[in-house]
C-alpha cells in the first residue's frame, strides 16, 4: 500500500509538472518566424553578429526563406569575416531578387576579397541575349506564354483553314506565321530557362585553398588552385568527388567537401 501511495504522488507531481512546462515548451517551440526574424535583426543592430546568424541560420532551418533572410544573413557573415558565407548568401538572395541593386553592390565588395580573380570567357552575342532574356521571367511564366502563343498559332490556323473569303483566310495565314515564330522562339526561351535554373549548379568555395585535380582521386595532377569564395560551376558527380568549371572555363575535380551550393 505504501508503495501505491508513493506511485500515485509520483505521477501527480509529474502531471502538475507538465500543465506547467508544457505551455512554456511549446511558447519556445512555436516562436514565429516574424518575431525570430526581428530577432535576428536587433541582435545585427546590437553588433552581435554571432547571435544574428544563429537566429538566421534557425529561420532557414525551418524553411523561412526571403531575400532579407539570405541577404541579412550575408551581411552578417560579412562583418564576422567569414567572405565565404557571405558570398554563398548573397548569391542564394539575388537568386531570389536578380535585379536587387543593394544585393548587387555587397556583393562585389564581397568579392573584392576574394583571391582569385577569373576573367569569364565571353558568351556568344546570340547565347547571350538568349540568357539574359530568358532571365526575365521565371520558367513557369514562359511556359505560360508558350501555351497561350501554341493555341492561338492553332486558332489562326483553324481560321486560315476553315475561313470562306479570301481576306480572312489571308489574315489568318500570316497571323499564324507570326504566332508559329512566336511560340517556337519562347518554346526555345522556356527551355533555356528550365536549363539555367534546374541543370546550372553554382558553388562556392569555402576552404581556403583547395587544388583541382584532373581526375576524381587524391592521385591526380593538380590543375589549378581555387582560393575561399571563388565560384565554380558543377558538372559531373563520382562517389565522394565533383567536376566543376571555373568562369574562364577550366575543369577539374573536387572534393564535395570543399564547396557549398547555392
Amino acid at each position: 500500500m505504501k508503495r501505491t501511495r508513493l506511485s500515485s504522488s509520483l505521477l501527480l507531481r509529474l502531471r502538475m509538472l507538465l500543465v506547467f512546462v508544457l505551455p512554456l515548451l511549446t511558447q519556445v517551440h512555436a516562436e514565429d518566424p516574424k518575431t525570430l526574424f526581428r530577432k535576428a535583426n536587433e541582435y545585427y543592430q546590437k553588433e552581435d553578429f554571432e547571435s544574428a546568424i544563429r537566429t538566421y541560420e534557425e529561420l532557414i532551418k525551418e524553411r523561412t526563406v526571403s531575400v532579407e533572410v539570405y541577404f541579412n544573413l550575408g551581411n552578417a557573415y560579412f562583418k564576422t569575416g567569414n567572405v565565404s558565407k557571405s558570398i554563398v548568401n548573397y548569391e542564394r538572395a539575388l537568386k531570389l531578387s536578380p535585379d536587387d541593386e543593394d544585393i548587387l553592390f555587397n556583393l562585389k565588395i564581397a568579392q573584392l576579397k576574394v583571391i582569385d580573380k577569373i576573367e569569364p570567357v565571353p558568351d556568344i552575342f546570340y547565347k547571350r541575349w538568349m540568357r539574359s532574356v530568358a532571365g526575365l521571367l521565371p520558367e513557369d511564366k514562359w511556359t505560360s506564354i508558350f501555351t497561350a502563343l501554341f493555341w492561338l498559332m492553332i486558332v489562326f490556323a483553324g481560321i486560315f483553314y476553315l475561313g470562306k473569303k479570301s481576306a480572312v483566310r489571308k489574315t489568318g495565314f500570316v497571323l499564324m506565321i507570326i504566332m508559329l515564330f512566336l511560340s517556337l522562339t519562347s518554346f526555345v526561351l522556356t527551355r533555356q530557362s528550365i536549363a539555367m535554373n534546374r541543370t546550372e549548379q553554382k558553388a562556392i568555395i569555402m576552404v581556403p585553398s583547395v587544388y583541382v585535380k584532373s581526375s576524381p582521386e587524391d592521385k591526380g595532377s593538380d590543375l589549378f588552385i581555387l582560393h575561399e569564395g571563388s565560384k565554380v560551376e558543377i558538372l559531373d558527380e563520382f562517389a565522394e568527388w565533383n567536376k566543376v568549371r571555373i568562369a574562364n572555363g577550366s575543369i577539374g575535380w573536387v572534393k564535395q567537401t570543399v564547396f557549398e551550393i547555392i
